[in-house]
C-alpha cells in the first residue's frame, strides 16, 4: 500500500463513554465502548468536532 493513500477504518460503537477537551482545549477526546465491549478513543481537532456537532442532528425535532 502506497504511504500516501488514506485509510479507512470502520468501528461498531456501542456507546459514548466519555469526552473531555485536552491539548488546552484545541483537542477533544472521544471515548466509546465497542460493539466488543473495548473502549475506543479518538482524538478530534476542536475545529472538526464543531463542525460534525453542526452537520448531525440532535434529535430534538423527532416525533416520538
Amino acid at each position: 500500500m502506497s504511504e500516501d493513500r488514506p485509510v479507512a477504518t470502520a468501528v461498531a460503537v456501542r456507546e459514548l463513554v466519555g469526552a473531555e477537551f485536552i491539548d488546552g482545549g484545541d483537542t477533544v477526546a472521544v471515548r466509546f465502548a465497542a460493539a466488543d465491549g473495548q473502549i475506543i478513543g479518538v482524538l478530534i481537532p476542536r475545529w472538526v468536532f464543531s463542525e460534525l456537532q453542526a452537520i448531525v442532528p440532535d434529535g430534538s425535532d423527532r416525533q416520538r
